[in-house]
């Protein structure tokens, strides 16, 4: 919960300043950060009530994240000379 919450305040952060590069939008369409984040919270609320497929939930967020910030990344340096 509080890695939700801290993940909510910096995503306000980052677009109170957004930026003026054309990879923004392509960053923000691809960016699933309220997907993750509902689900770890999905995932945190099932493991605090002893339902074990919270464990099976917490799979999906992670992969989703990781593939996530692969196609930031690989963008980030494809993109970054437009």
């Amino acid at each position: 919960m509080i890695a939700g919450g801290g993940l909510f305040v910096l995503d306000r952060r980052a677009k109170a300043d957004a930026s003026t590069q054309a990879i923004r939008k392509t960053l923000e369409v691809i960016t699933p950060t309220t997907i993750v984040s509902i689900l770890l919270l999905v995932s945190g609320v099932l493991l605090v009530f002893g339902v074990l497929g919270g464990l099976y939930v917490l799979i999906v967020p992670v992969l989703v994240a990781l593939t996530d910030g692969v196609a930031s990344a690989w963008l980030f340096l494809t993109k970054i000379t437009e």
